[in-house]
């Protein structure tokens, strides 16, 4: 994934953008704080309930300004924002089925059966005794499977005959 695409770098453009229109209102249209902030979120939002007080020249050629950037940049900010959501899903969808695939295949490895404090501590000696180890947990920890190849991640309890088939219990 596009680290320029971060959250916190998605957000600064948007928070920039409501920032440029109530400086611009404030300065161009001598306006209060206030005034001038809620006309730049009329205006942004695309609400447009009108102008706060009339606008002179400068202040309708401003407003132009910041309704074109203002809403072509919230709409690339928002839209890689959801781009950013998607693509994480689609990993993580992605993922799992290559660690389903992957466990197909395991043989002669080590299943743990739940990831608490000592479960934690069972799994890194075998990661580190350079053992493949299948974890079975009833919560979710399979980002586990992003730190090393060698831990796989199931969700469920392993009391379930399906779940230790799904983990290899035949072949580890």
């Amino acid at each position: 994934m596009d680290n320029s695409n971060s959250l916190p770098k998605l957000i600064v453009p948007i928070v920039g953008m409501f920032a440029f229109g109530t400086l611009g209102y404030m300065l161009l249209e001598d306006w209060s704080l206030l005034d001038s902030l809620y006309m730049t979120v009329t205006t942004l939002t695309t609400v447009g309930y009108g102008e706060v007080k009339p606008l002179d020249t400068a202040g309708k050629i401003f407003t132009c300004i910041l309704i074109l950037s203002g809403v072509g940049t919230a709409t690339y900010c928002f839209s890689r924002i959801i781009a950013l959501v998607v693509e994480g899903e689609i990993a993580k969808k992605r993922l799992k089925k290559r660690m389903e695939k992957d466990l197909l295949g395991l043989k002669d490895h080590v299943i743990v059966c739940g990831y608490g404090r000592l479960g934690q501590i069972v799994t890194k000696e075998i990661v580190e005794a350079k053992q493949k180890v299948v974890v079975i947990d009833t919560h979710d920890h399979s980002h586990l499977s992003l730190n090393t190849t060698n831990i796989m991640f199931i969700q469920g309890s392993a009391y379930d005959d399906d779940i230790l088939k799904r983990a290899g219990v035949e072949h580890a």
